[in-house]
């Protein structure tokens, strides 16, 4: 994905550092798409308990699907655990927590992977040496390398720099202050971004060239969007607009 270790700190917000790996992904044709709701259904929405994302391994056109219900931070790392299960050639529907006990061996590599790809072994442990006595390095590593604050307290934990009763009392503690946070939506904004978000731009670039040049009936366009004539000719002018 040609990313560097310290990219997350180019990116002032979570949204940020994902609509950017986003970019990556697509770059090197994996399709990523988003929801928070069954199709265009707003009552129905996607249940993170139940899962967070999953992916489809296909060597033309591989796809990840997050739950856009989740924390952008929860999005983050469910994104690059499912580029993990690209990279093995393993497709599946997960969880993706740093903290699942699931006991899969590739669900604990994607993991791992995940974890070490967000949160590189050597710069982790120099800001967390750097940052540790100021009493918010959870908080603060979290805005640094843009994963929650869990990830960075489970990090520390398996690299053996904190131990297991200050991590476990964090956790807990954090837990109960999730317990009154509103987690993101996908259900306002503007109608055309959130659906191509929900697309992906490989896949809506893909339906509107096929479209437009004649290799697919407008018909199974429409199908394909969930769109009907006039909406489907402002998503075509926009993606030509954008040059998507």
């Amino acid at each position: 994905m040609g990313l560097q270790q310290d990219w997350a700190r180019q990116h002032k917000t979570f949204h940020e550092a994902l609509k950017y790996l986003i970019e990556k992904c697509e770059k090197v044709r994996i399709t990523v798409m988003q929801n928070g709701i069954v199709g265009g259904n707003t009552h129905r929405a996607l249940n993170v308990s139940e899962f967070r994302g999953f992916v489809l391994v296909d060597e033309v056109a591989p796809l990840i699907f997050i739950n856009a219900v989740d924390t952008k931070s929860a999005q983050i790392f469910t994104l690059i655990h499912e580029v993990a299960h690209i990279l093995i050639g393993s497709s599946a529907v997960v969880e993706a927590s740093p903290l699942n006990s699931h006991n899969a061996a590739v669900e604990k590599l994607c993991n791992e992977a995940a974890a070490e790809m967000l949160c590189p072994r050597d710069l982790f442990i120099r800001q967390w040496h750097t940052h540790y006595p100021d009493g918010v390095v959870y908080e603060t590593l979290s805005n640094i390398f843009k994963v929650s604050p869990i990830v960075i307290g489970r990090r520390a934990l398996d690299l053996k720099i904190v131990p297991r009763e200050e991590f476990f009392s964090f956790y807990y503690e954090y837990l109960e202050r999730l317990k009154n946070q509103k987690t993101s939506s996908t259900s306002s904004g503007n109608f055309y971004n959130t659906l191509m978000s929900r697309l992906g731009n490989t896949f809506t670039s893909a339906v509107v060239y096929q479209a437009s040049t004649g290799n697919i009936q407008y018909s199974e366009a429409f199908r394909l969007t969930g769109l009907k004539t006039k909406t489907f000719e402002k998503l075509v002018k926009l993606v030509q607009e954008r040059g998507v």
